[in-house]
């Protein structure tokens, strides 16, 4: 908070700021001194005067107003959040309002839902004049309407940024269009040719700092060495790649999963699935030295292992999910050795029924109704991955949990790193 408040005038809240508690998000508020818009929230469990419906600023002689929005697929206990359909008539009235009785000029929508959604929102003429977006990871622009409603998303992990100048005149090359605005667009990548901010830097190394020693008492010592990538190879660990097929990293991270597994006596073990949202460093790592920092960088979340029998059927039902429906997406699955490439591979046609699926584990096709033993990530087990509710244990009888390792999926792929180093070692 203390870098962004360098940074930001106004932020609306994305879907893992729902991670924290509620006392641990009020706090970040309260120490942000920038202000916070949500227009979807239908009940508001923070501080009044740190978050608001919509928020006015004047800016070079026009009036300048600010909406949020935040994707509902989240489900915090402490604040409740407006599905789409209630969000458009949110986003309506209050457009409406601040167009007809508060004088505004201008209105910029804040989003953190799917671009599907913004061009959805933009499509329901409701008003808006600038869409800036997120959630989506990768840079995307879009015009909208006949009034060409522009939508940007930047890059995620501070990759790039978007520049948006508005021209109160149309310009003459658009005169055939409605509308009183010209906004013209420029993403810019965030590289290390820009200059730094001495203020930033300062404040930077301060957390830097503090958070090698927080890392410290659980385990993790940054600079560490864990192993090396040889020369002419990489883990790219890309959005684009790693939540869409598979790629070398996210191989090493099933097959760490199995071997931290059987340590701790997981019997009968298949094979391991988890989801790439647990993968977030957005980055190509290697050729050289990897850290344990990298290994952070590359597992932010401290997920744990959890052993689970599931029956064929459900199994089948989950890859097809992720095949069709989870592409670019956090509930996109990537699986260990043992599962044939054919199983997720997205051109491979989608079955009737699962009973013909081409899907083959250990070179045997997948019985519908026997259970097999696999390893995963317990955060899938609550069924909030997208598309996913069917891996609640609670909801359906497919899926049982055997055992929480409790096993830290970072210090478990550290473990296995090392091990194969030494067993590289001559």
């Amino acid at each position: 908070v203390n870098v962004t408040n360098l940074l930001f005038d106004v932020s609306t809240f994305g879907n893992h700021e729902f991670d924290l508690k509620e006392s641990a998000l009020s706090q970040r508020l309260w120490e942000s001194n920038y202000q916070w818009v949500a227009t979807n929230l239908e009940s508001n469990a923070f501080p009044i005067s740190k978050v608001h419906r919509y928020i006015i600023k004047r800016l070079a002689k026009m009036n300048f107003a600010f909406v949020g929005v935040c994707v509902d697929t989240v489900k915090p206990p402490y604040v409740k959040i407006m599905n789409y359909t209630k969000t458009i008539e949110r986003l309506r009235s209050t457009v409406n309002h601040l167009k007809t009785r508060r004088g505004v000029d201008f209105v910029v929508a804040i989003t953190h839902w799917d671009f599907k959604q913004d061009i959805a929102m933009v499509q329901e003429q409701l008003g808006i004049d600038l869409v800036l977006g997120g959630h989506n990871h990768e840079n995307q622009y879009y015009q909208v309407t006949n009034d060409l409603i522009p939508i940007a998303k930047a890059d995620a992990n501070a990759k790039s940024f978007y520049v948006h100048e508005v021209y109160k005149k149309r310009d003459p090359a658009l005169k055939d269009l409605e509308g009183k605005f010209t906004v013209r667009s420029e993403l810019i990548p965030l590289t290390e040719n820009l200059p730094t901010d001495p203020q930033a830097d300062r404040l930077i190394d301060y957390w830097w700092q503090m958070a090698k020693s927080s890392f410290l008492r659980q385990g993790f010592h940054l600079e560490k060495k864990i192993t090396r990538i040889p020369d002419g190879q990489m883990w790219d660990a890309r959005n684009i790649v790693v939540r869409n097929g598979p790629s070398e990293i996210t191989r090493v991270v099933a097959e760490s999963m199995k071997y931290c597994a059987k340590q701790a006596g997981i019997r009968n073990l298949t094979a391991s699935f988890f989801n790439t949202g647990m993968i977030r460093m957005d980055d190509v790592q290697g050729p050289g030295d990897v850290t344990t920092y990298d290994v952070l960088r590359l597992l932010p979340y401290p997920n744990v292992m959890a052993a689970i029998d599931m029956s064929g059927r459900l199994l089948l039902e989950m890859l097809e999910t992720s095949r069709f429906k989870n592409p670019l997406l956090g509930g996109f699955m990537h699986l260990s050795s043992e599962f044939d490439t054919i199983c997720m591979d997205k051109n491979a046609p989608a079955t009737e029924n699962f009973s013909d699926s081409p899907c083959k584990i250990n070179g045997k096709s997948v019985e519908l109704d026997k259970y097999y033993t696999f390893v995963t990530n317990k955060f899938l087990l609550t069924g909030l991955e997208r598309n996913l509710p069917i891996l609640s244990p609670e909801k359906h009888s497919g899926i049982r949990l055997i055992r929480d390792t409790k096993i830290d999926f970072r210090k478990c792929l550290i473990r296995y790193l090392v091990s194969k180093d030494r067993q590289s070692t001559p």
